[in-house]
């Protein structure tokens, strides 16, 4: 695969205007022309108040799912510890998301233990 500064390269030595201009010229003007500047982002990511509540709907979808927990912990980590502020509401349903998150397996257990004296 041919990279950028190869390619770029190529086609000034291709054009009619670079014919004239020695090997030296062509790669200079080449090098200052292959860096591009990089922009900033267009949108930034979400707020707390929005991982909070994302949080706390996948934790509930979580006790029936179990493979969501990964994701439950990048949401809890996204709205406990990212910038910004947090509403009241928000610390209420990162809170309550998380002691449901550490309960999970106390249910899951407790299910087993049904499961087991209802045979």
């Amino acid at each position: 695969m041919i990279d950028a500064y190869e390619l770029t390269r190529q086609a000034l030595e291709a054009s009619p205007e670079s014919k004239d201009q020695s090997d030296e010229d062509v790669t200079e003007s080449v090098s200052s022309e292959v860096l591009v500047p990089v922009s900033e982002p267009s949108e930034w990511p979400e707020d707390r108040d929005a991982y909070a509540l994302k949080f706390f709907q996948l934790v509930v979808f979580n006790f029936f799912i179990p493979l969501l927990t990964p994701y439950a912990f990048y949401l809890l980590l996204n709205a406990a510890f990212g910038t910004g502020s947090i509403s009241d509401a928000g610390r209420w349903r990162i809170a309550c998301g998380t002691g449901m998150l550490l309960m999970q397996p106390l249910f899951w257990l407790f299910l087993y233990f049904i499961a087991i004296h209802l045979r």
